[in-house]
């Protein structure tokens, strides 16, 4: 009685193997892909890999590492913060140590494909066509050719016509005639760190008629 059913259960396996090595004969299922489908990787290639330097102070410094993917997305690794993304299609992508604003957890900053600035999840402007950062202070080139600023405004370097600090965009001003600033095609940065003393020393220029600098 026991044999019979060890032979009944022998058949019974081997009648399972046929029929499912025939279903996939018939159907053309490679029998690989019957694994369970959590078993499976999602893949992104690095196309390119390009090295920042923040400084923090004068006697610490950290890298920062961007990584732009075959899908499109920029990843910004940064020693001392999460690993950043950007979304597919962002442009003008960077990870640079300076002013954040309020709420911005991370350094990387873009504009997206609508045209939004953000810095981390914070958006900070629309219609934007480029930006500028600075050690303390990001400059925007907006698409109707006018420029917005904000950060560290105290001694006059967001160009906005008097000495303040901004969170916010707020119109930069031309320094001839002291109204909003238009016409803009171009924007520039133009710095340095002085590496002993850390002073960071910032220019920024707008090609408006004839180069103007905002010192």
């Amino acid at each position: 009685m026991e044999s019979n059913n060890k032979r009944k259960i022998k058949i019974g396996w081997k009648r399972s193997l046929i029929f499912t090595l025939a279903l996939a004969l018939i159907l053309g299922v490679p029998l690989s892909n019957m694994e369970s489908k959590a078993q499976a990787a999602t893949f992104d290639k690095i196309n390119k890999i390009t090295s920042h330097s923040l400084y923090w102070n004068s006697w610490d410094n950290a890298s920062a590492f961007m990584l732009t993917m075959d899908s499109g997305k920029t990843y910004g690794v940064q020693r001392y913060q999460n690993v950043a993304e950007s979304p597919v299609g962002a442009r003008n992508v960077q990870m640079q140590n300076g002013y954040t604003p309020p709420g911005a957890k991370t350094l990387v900053s873009y504009i997206n494909e609508s045209d939004d600035f953000y810095v981390d999840t914070v958006l900070v402007e629309t219609g934007v066509k480029d930006y500028v950062r600075g050690y303390r202070t990001i400059f925007i080139l907006k698409k109707d050719g006018s420029v917005t600023a904000l950060g560290n405004g105290s001694s006059g370097e967001l160009g906005i016509g008097y000495k303040q600090s901004k969170s916010i965009p707020t119109e930069v001003v031309d320094p001839d005639t002291g109204e909003p600033i238009t016409g803009i095609e171009k924007i520039f940065f133009l710095g340095g760190l002085i590496p002993v003393q850390t002073i960071q020393i910032m220019k920024v220029c707008f090609w408006y008629q004839k180069i103007k600098c905002i010192l």
